[in-house]
């Protein structure tokens, strides 16, 4: 059942290598590379805007999951009342 899974997670394995993240801004890059494409290049203002931009998205991935979250168990709850009602 698992096994093509598996397969495919070891061909993307072998494709994109080991990764390895970056001291200076957390994100990950590939362990063949030298330096970090996303930071490398940028000084000390353009380190705090990519940081910034990372927290932005964290957050407005978080505030996702917690829609989400809610939206399911309302709707579950919905579902089991009108279960019982009918």
């Amino acid at each position: 059942m698992f096994g093509p899974l598996l397969e495919l997670k070891q061909q993307q394995h072998k494709l994109l290598g080991r990764f390895k993240n970056c001291q200076r801004c957390e994100l990950r890059f590939q362990e063949k590379l030298e330096n970090c494409p996303y930071c490398a290049h940028l000084d000390e203002t353009g380190l705090a805007e990519l940081l910034h931009k990372k927290e932005k998205m964290y957050r407005s991935r978080r505030e996702l999951g917690i829609w989400f979250f809610l939206s399911s168990s309302i709707i579950i709850a919905l579902l089991l009342l009108f279960n019982r009602l009918f």
